[in-house]
């Protein structure tokens, strides 16, 4: 893989847990009164705060997860065309990248594409090496 590719699947790994964090701050600004008067166990307030902010915290959750899903298949896509790795190993990282998710990204990065040499041998699409 080239060097310039590497380059951008770096911050791309961390995108989605950034996005995530994004969301967790929201959630707790938006119940931050509540945090604050230690009334979280009044469950009518905190429904009443979180549907009157339904709107901006069900679109700031999807946001995180379509940039969580278009990581996935970016690094999916990559991990299916690395002809050097076995079948097993492609198997373990993408149930790993699937239940992990945001919290994988960074690892499969770090672990397996930052050390990958610049001459690994790999397929030109992903429909090659395909059983």
């Amino acid at each position: 893989m080239k060097r310039s590719d590497k380059v951008w699947m770096a911050p791309l790994s961390f995108v989605p847990f950034i996005a995530i964090v994004v969301w967790a701050v929201y959630l707790l600004v938006v119940n931050g009164r509540l945090i604050e008067d230690k009334q979280l166990q009044e469950h009518d307030r905190v429904v009443t705060l979180i549907s009157q902010n339904y709107s901006s915290v069900l679109t700031l959750f999807f946001v995180a997860f379509l940039i969580g899903l278009a990581v996935l298949i970016a690094f999916v896509v990559h991990l299916k065309k690395v002809r050097t790795m076995n079948s097993s190993t492609k198997l373990g990282w993408l149930i790993f990248m699937c239940a992990f998710g945001p919290l994988a990204f960074p690892v499969y990065y770090f672990v397996e594409v930052r050390h990958e040499p610049d001459d690994v041998a790999m397929y030109s699409s992903i429909n090659e090496g395909a059983g």
